[in-house]
């Protein structure tokens, strides 16, 4: 009896214990909530600022508001659910939100982490520390508010978080989309997804404190979508599909180089390691900038670019540039490089486009160290007042830069072509010149060539002078622009004109062009205007200038040397035939004067046949240029004619009429000269020696000339039919003539005078014996006739009209 009133004593003991406590509770459930909530909110220094809640009928929580404090933002929550169990200790299930507002207190600040220097490895830490992230409830937000400090509007989204499945929706005020992301955890992978509206995410960014340049930010317009679908696991990122979708404008420009529009349309795979992005490129991606060529112009010269590169850029004016890159690109961290399977550049404009090809580049990330192989497919506009259409640029090779060195390798495909190339008078059709070999520059010795040209002209017409069909220069350049050298060669329709070198500093070369054994009949089967009356069937040239260019704006400033020499011409001279003609010279060209080396009977000539043969011809020449006036003198001009010979001690060009110049004759044999006569029953011998003052102007006139024999001589003059003539006409002609039928002369001589009309008088003395009529012989013969007829015709009977007074003793 005892035991059973104990029993229920304790028992109604128990059942008031529980009616007090679970009354307390229900008086204090909001205190008891909130002293479970807080160790949760404690670690991220959150604290409770207000709260409305009641429970359900089923005992889940009803938040009516409750609000949360931090230093950097205030929460309030409104109008959810939380539902919760208890399992050693009250844990939640799920949170169900209408609404929740963030608002910022302060502007956040980006602190540098310490592994910025390591942004692969940063990137890393942050998707493991995502990974291992378990959120130990649901939560669904289905309206969430967030105003940036200093902001009145608030971006817009929706939240919803399920076993291990994350997404979350953000939008302006204006409701425009910032951001879709989903996000899902599990075995320590993160797998996701995410689209951004680019020109919302950069002021969502600014408004947050991370901008560009207040110059581009404040005028930049960007249109367009980024998404990505991606997946991490173990420190490997791998994004199986990045599309990215933009228009990006801005009406100022950015340092004033104009207002400009870039399209970018590109989808790419990549995997990502701590170290590398390894990242491979859709075959259709591109990107395309338009830009404002006048305000690059003016960006340019601003920047004092040289005036040569602005009138280039000025006559190829391009507004469009399409990049599309292709293959794979790598960026590694660890060794430092980037490398890009390839990558094209097409800069055009309605007219023209200019194609560059980059493969296989490879780069420090600095870019002070890269390597890749180019190609070049242009039309460039060179200038419009010689060069008429653009030029076309083929250039392959390779670019290299290390160390402060950098080097472009040529390879022999490489050539540029200049068509239409017209000026005063000249016509080129077409130049083309291939290149190959290095140009290369380095901080120690500058630019250093290495390089072989070829240039091929074709069809080339300089007016008036010479057309060609073919000229070709060949050169090979070695050194620095200080100390170069160039060695090549220049043939012109198949002749061998020239080998040439330059070595020395570019603006101060010393030259070197020569030649030996020109042909000269190849060079008049050229096809030259205004070609000399030349046929000549041998004959060689040799020539070597030489000397150092040290002004390239006056020619006549530098210090030249010519040497040439003419060996073995044999041909036709204007209709003469010459054969062994030698002519050796020596210029020097200095103090703007030209000058010649004095060389002792340079001029040879062995025969020519101008009506009169005159053989074994010697001279000396002297030729000077000085202030636009040039003077030449042939010093002791000698040659063999008439079985004798003739010399000429000075001759002066300009010829200066004022002053004769001197024709020594010296033991012409008169036999010789009747012979080009040709004259019937007219026989001559003897020879003559005599002067011939000649003066030289428009004509050629001789005063006081003097002629006199050298020994006896006969003159037999029979049947011939002009002195027949001559006879019948005067008693005083026949007695003459007859005297002069057989006659054996001791004395000739003749004072010789030509006037300015041609006329010549030979005022001549005859003194001889007669032996068929047995008496001495005196006769004074004025012979009067037209020298220029003569030289016609070589007849002097024909043109001789004679007046004789004899004196009988």
């Amino acid at each position: 009896m005892d035991r059973m009133q104990r029993w229920l004593k304790l028992s109604f003991i128990c059942v008031i214990m529980s009616i007090f406590i679970f009354g307390a509770m229900f008086s204090n459930w909001q205190a008891l909530m909130l002293h479970f909530v807080k160790p949760y909110l404690a670690p991220y220094n959150i604290a409770l600022s207000c709260s409305e809640m009641k429970l359900a009928s089923n005992l889940d929580v009803v938040i009516d508001k409750l609000c949360l404090k931090h230093k950097l933002f205030d929460v309030t929550l409104r109008h959810g659910k939380v539902d919760w169990f208890y399992q050693e200790g009250i844990k939640f299930k799920g949170i169900n939100l209408n609404s929740v507002d963030v608002k910022s207190l302060k502007p956040i600040e980006f602190k540098k982490s310490e592994t910025a220097s390591k942004p692969l490895v940063e990137l890393h830490s942050l998707f493991k520390e995502i990974s291992g992230f378990t959120l130990p409830f649901n939560i669904n937000i289905n309206e969430f508010t967030y105003k940036i400090f200093n902001s009145k509007s608030a971006y817009i989204g929706k939240f919803v978080a399920a076993d291990n499945d994350y997404k979350i929706q953000l939008s302006t005020p204006l409701n425009s989309e910032v951001l879709v992301a989903t996000l899902n955890l599990f075995n320590n992978e993160v797998e996701g997804e995410i689209s951004l509206n680019v020109q919302s995410s950069i002021e969502f960014l600014a408004a947050h404190g991370l901008t560009f340049p207040a110059e581009i930010q404040n005028n930049l317009n960007v249109k367009g979508a980024v998404s990505s679908h991606f997946n991490w696991k173990k420190n490997l990122l791998t994004i199986n599909k990045q599309t990215v979708s933009l228009v990006v404008y801005n009406e100022v420009g950015i340092l004033n180089s104009g207002p400009f529009k870039l399209k970018h349309n590109a989808v790419w795979q990549s995997v990502i390691s701590e170290n590398e992005i390894d990242l491979a490129f859709d075959p259709q991606s591109t990107a395309s900038l338009n830009f404002d060529y006048d305000a690059v112009i003016a960006l340019l010269k601003d920047k004092q670019v040289p005036e040569y590169l602005i009138d280039l850029l000025i006559n190829n004016k391009k507004e469009l540039m399409i990049i599309n890159p292709q293959g794979r690109f790598k960026v590694n961290f660890e060794q430092q490089f980037i490398a890009l399977d390839a990558i094209k550049l097409n800069i055009l404009n309605s007219e023209q486009s200019s194609l560059i090809n980059l493969e296989g580049f490879s780069s420090s990330l600095n870019f002070d160290r890269f390597n890749t192989k180019f190609n070049v497919n242009s039309e460039l506009n060179i200038s419009n007042e010689i060069v008429k259409d653009a030029a076309h640029i083929e250039l392959s090779g390779q670019l290299h830069k290390s160390e402060g060195d950098f080097f472009i390798d040529f390879a022999p495909a490489s050539n540029i072509i200049l068509k239409n190339l017209r000026a005063k008078s000249v016509y080129i059709p077409q130049i083309q010149t291939e290149l190959k070999g290095k140009v290369q520059h380095t901080s120690k010795t500058g630019l250093t060539l290495g390089l072989n040209l070829e240039t091929n002209v074709q069809k080339g017409d300089l007016k008036k002078i010479i057309k060609t069909q073919q000229l070709v220069i060949e050169s090979k350049l070695d050194g620095t622009l200080e100390n170069l050298k160039v060695a090549g060669t220049l043939v012109l329709d198949d002749i061998n004109l020239a080998n040439y070198s330059i070595q020395g500093d570019i603006n101060q070369p010393y030259i070197d062009i020569s030649m030996e054994q020109l042909s000269i009949p190849s060079l008049l089967e050229l096809n030259i205007a205004h070609k000399p009356d030349l046929a000549l069937i041998n004959g060689s040239i040799d020539y070597q200038l030489k000397g150092q260019l040290t002004d390239m704006s006056n020619a006549f400033k530098n210090e030249l040397n010519l040497q040439f020499n003419v060996k073995d011409v044999i041909g036709e001279v204007n209709g003469f035939w010459l054969e062994g003609l030698y002519w050796q010279q020596h210029f020097e060209l200095k103090n703007q004067k030209i000058t010649t080396y004095d060389i002792a009977n340079n001029i040879s000539l062995g025969s020519i046949d101008a009506g009169t043969p005159i053989s074994e011809l010697l001279a000396t020449t002297s030729i000077n240029f000085e202030s636009n006036k040039l003077n030449i003198n042939l010093l002791n001009v000698k040659a063999d004619a008439f079985g004798g010979s003739f010399k000429i001690p000075e001759l002066k060009w300009p010829l200066d009429a004022k002053n004769p110049v001197t024709l020594k004759l010296e033991q012409i044999d008169l036999s010789k000269i009747i012979e080009l006569e040709k004259q019937q029953g007219i026989i001559v011998t003897g020879r003559v020696s005599g002067n011939l003052p000649l003066f030289i102007d428009e004509n050629i006139r001789i005063e006081n000339g003097k002629l006199f024999n050298v020994g006896e001589g006969r003159i037999q003059i029979k049947d011939n039919p002009s002195v027949e003539s001559l006879k019948q006409t005067s008693t005083e002609l026949a007695l003459a003539f007859d005297a002069l039928e057989n006659l054996d002369y001791h004395q000739l001589n003749a004072d010789v005078f030509m006037y300015d009309d041609g006329r010549m008088l030979l005022d001549t003395v005859i003194k001889g014996r007669n032996p068929d009529l047995d008496n001495e012989v005196n006769l004074n013969l004025n012979i009067n006739y037209d020298l220029l007829g003569l030289i016609k015709s070589l007849r002097i009977a024909d043109n001789m009209e004679s007046e004789i007074i004899q004196k009988s003793q």
